[in-house]
């Protein structure tokens, strides 16, 4: 832990908080663990690597990251929490997303207000905003904007489609068991399907 003009920083671990110069309030635990923050603020990493990108001072704050790589390629995406191996690994510039479990929103790059729960789940997510997935494999083929899942493999099968809702396992399959495309669907059930 190196410092010029910082205040109330942890850093525990080989280069975690390596750079930090101006930021305050950060705690960073585990190798590399916060290792390229400058002047951000008010951030929690745990694990290897987590929280590895962060660097910017007035944005890349108030985020949380428990587990391997957690937000790992953050750079200024703020209030983002991470709980899991690799949760929320490739997210730069997404704020207000919540990725509990193995995998969850992994992918994530700029999308903001997500909600994942569950290994897996909203895995591919890149952009898309404003979803929420609750079980394993969630919408994990979502790359749209306010769909919302309840079970395990529920809305699976949706990839560009927008404003749906699934409850239930594998609810949402469609009849030839394509990518569900449309918008505004509904599909309440075991194995429900739907016309993509």
């Amino acid at each position: 832990l190196t410092a010029s003009t910082t205040g109330f920083n942890t850093g525990l671990g080989l280069s975690a908080l390596a750079k930090i110069t101006r930021g305050s309030s950060n705690t960073a635990i585990g190798y590399q663990a916060l290792q390229n923050a400058t002047s951000t603020n008010s951030n929690v990493a745990v694990g290897y690597q987590a929280l590895l990108g962060n660097s910017s001072d007035s944005s890349g704050s108030l985020n949380t990251a428990v587990g391997f790589a957690g937000l790992s390629t953050n750079s200024s995406g703020s209030l983002n929490s991470a709980f899991g191996y690799a949760a929320l690994t490739a997210n730069t510039n997404g704020s207000s997303n919540t990725a509990i479990g193995t995998f969850a929103l992994t992918t994530n790059n700029s999308g903001s207000g997500n909600t994942a729960l569950g290994r897996n789940a909203l895995q591919v997510n890149v952009g898309g905003s404003q979803n929420s997935a609750l079980g394993y494999i969630a919408l994990s083929n979502n790359t749209s904007d306010k769909n919302t899942a309840l079970g395990a493999v529920a809305g699976d099968s949706n990839t560009i489609g927008y404003g749906n809702t699934y409850v239930g396992y594998n609810a949402g399959l469609t009849t030839n068991y394509s990518n569900i495309t449309g918008f505004n669907n509904i599909a309440i059930g075991y194995n429900v399907f739907v016309v993509s």
